[in-house]
């Protein structure tokens, strides 16, 4: 197997994490980048030899995601989330590849939500994960970053993770409201909205997912997915048009003070 550093964010990530870390015990690392765990995770990852952990504060997730990158030992680096479960048939896949520097690796993601898969209204979408330090690396930005893929091949996988997202309603909640914030305080200056932009946005999300994606065969939970891609939407383009309308309300008073 080529020497491959799987790369994690952890805290408080306990629930998946025992899981995982047995799927990823082939890899020759694993590196936890935490940023504040109080629960068990610490425990659970001292028991894997291939385990390395990092305490750090959180940063915005690209700029922690190639922190973790840059310390760990191999130029392979697979970006994993503590709510993914690596397959059996991804793991094997892995054992038998011989990647291309030029390339990054692609692989689907079986979403769930109250244990239940949902076949329809999330997509199964695939993901670039497995790439090559020293040819690319994450954006920097606070929240969805993705890989920087200019000039490099996509090869798309068959193989991937079992994505538990969201256990709870009360999940869809405090994801909603970190990612939000996250998304108007990367974007405050850069980018204009405005609440009707948030309305169409919301709409369209929810369409999209529960109407052309057939979400609603996935039943209530299908619905409650749909409704949270609408608050996403919604809520991340209100709370950039609020930062927007403080930033320039302080330009103005900065400029009346001079």
């Amino acid at each position: 197997m080529e020497r491959i550093s799987a790369v994690m964010l952890t805290k408080n990530s306990e629930k998946y994490l025992d899981e995982i870390l047995t799927h990823l015990l082939p890899l020759d690392e694993v590196l936890l980048y935490d940023n504040g765990s109080t629960d068990g995770t610490f425990a659970i990852a001292e028991k894997y030899p291939n385990v390395t952990l990092i305490k750090a504060e959180f940063e915005g997730f690209g700029q922690m995601r190639n922190k973790g990158a840059l310390l760990a030992r191999n130029d392979w680096i697979l970006r994993i989330d503590s709510d993914e479960v690596p397959t059996d048939e991804l793991m094997e896949y892995l054992k038998n590849l011989k990647p291309d520097p030029h390339s990054i690796y692609c692989f689907k993601f079986i979403n769930y939500f109250h244990g239940k898969e949902l076949k329809w209204c999330s997509e199964h979408i695939k993901r670039e994960r497995l790439y090559h330090r020293k040819m690319t690396k994450i954006q920097d930005k606070l929240v969805h970053e993705g890989l920087v893929c200019e000039g490099l091949n996509m090869i798309d996988t068959p193989y991937g993770f079992k994505h538990y997202s969201y256990e709870s309603y009360g999940d869809f909640l405090s994801k909603l409201q970190m990612y939000t914030d996250l998304f108007a305080k990367h974007n405050v200056g850069k980018l204009q909205t405005s609440p009707w932009i948030a309305v169409k946005k919301g709409f369209y999300a929810f369409f999209r997912y529960y109407f052309f994606r057939l979400g609603f065969l996935d039943g209530y939970e299908g619905f409650a997915v749909c409704i949270y891609a609408f608050n996403s939407e919604f809520y991340r383009h209100l709370k950039l048009y609020e930062a927007n309308m403080g930033l320039i309300k302080d330009q103005k008073n900065t400029a009346k003070e001079k």
